[in-house]
């Protein structure tokens, strides 16, 4: 062991040579403590026993603080994942709000039985997620004869083309809505012959 010491080191072993000094002042020797029970009428055998008490108080105590410590943790953890939950889905939601449908056109209605097919572009789609689309089409009264619905493939380009179809059981005026969830895209109306 070297008899010297380095400048760095005399500080810090100080500061711990005087703790543990006022940690031994702390302490209390058991015979003291004993006499103390026997003054107060207490056996002094029981000091044991008050001692494993005590420890398991001071155990218990300490798993306490432990349970709580995960217990915040764990509803930290799942706020963040709530948050980062929400923020993507308004994030999705502003995307979708932003998607609009242009170059709409209802063809096919040539022939003995013709099959309306509403063909739509949607602009501004959110890149790499399916859609949720859906069609009402509607008579001249205005009541839902059908309705399509149907989750697009992935988008991977700024125009996806995208359609959907409706045999009318009759002549006469009806109209096409495309929509986003409950949003209308686009509305046409049309003659069927």
């Amino acid at each position: 062991m070297n008899p010297k010491l380095d400048r760095s080191d005399v500080e810090p072993l100080l500061e711990e040579a005087i703790a543990i000094d006022e940690e031994d002042k702390e302490r209390v020797d058991r015979a003291a403590v004993r006499e103390a029970l026997q003054e107060v009428g207490v056996s002094p055998s029981r000091l044991e026993e008050a001692e494993v008490r005590l420890r398991e108080k001071q155990e218990h105590a300490r798993a306490t603080k432990r349970k709580l410590a995960i217990a915040c943790t764990v509803a930290f953890v799942a706020s963040l994942v709530v948050a980062l939950v929400l923020t993507q889905s308004r994030s999705t939601s502003a995307t979708l709000a932003a998607m609009t449908a242009g170059e709409a056109t209802v063809v096919g209605l040539t022939g003995a039985k013709p099959t309306a097919t509403l063909e739509a572009n949607l602009h501004n789609a959110p890149q790499g997620k399916a859609i949720e689309l859906g069609c009402e089409w509607r008579d001249e009264s205005g009541h839902i004869m059908h309705e399509n619905h149907w989750s697009t493939k992935p988008v991977d380009r700024a125009v996806w083309p995208t359609h959907c179809k409706f045999e009318p059981p009759k002549k006469g005026h009806f109209a096409v809505t495309l929509k986003e969830g409950t949003r209308p895209l686009v509305v046409r109306e049309f003659d069927s012959p």
